[in-house]
């Protein structure tokens, strides 16, 4: 049930579940206007079937696309460094075949 005793910010709370959007990320606008988080649903004229839009905002939108990028970039450098390692124990390997007394240290920054 729907009450429009409620304000803008406790509906966005009531949103997160839903959207996955943070009430910092939502943008609320009602004939338009963004409503701010203070504001009750009656006083600016909401009744049963009014159409409320929800916008993420355009900040939280960028940064959430550049920690997207982030961890991309972060996931391609560990499995390269995962290749070379493989490369370095394969040779370590070759290497203490011919010379027992070598060794070659390898250490993981991704793992």
């Amino acid at each position: 049930m729907f009450f429009f005793s409620v304000n803008v910010g406790e509906l966005k709370k009531a949103l997160v579940q839903d959207t996955g959007l943070q009430p910092k990320q939502q943008r609320l606008l009602y004939h338009g206007k963004e409503k701010k988080d203070a504001t009750y649903l009656s006083e600016v004229g909401v009744k049963n079937k009014s159409k409320i839009v929800l916008v993420e905002d355009a900040a939280s939108w960028e940064k959430r696309l550049l920690e997207l990028r982030k961890n991309e970039a972060k996931a391609k450098a560990c499995k390269a460094v995962a290749e070379a390692q493989q490369v370095v124990d394969k040779l370590s390997g070759q290497v203490r075949s011919s010379n027992p007394y070598s060794c070659i240290p390898v250490m993981s920054i991704c793992g």
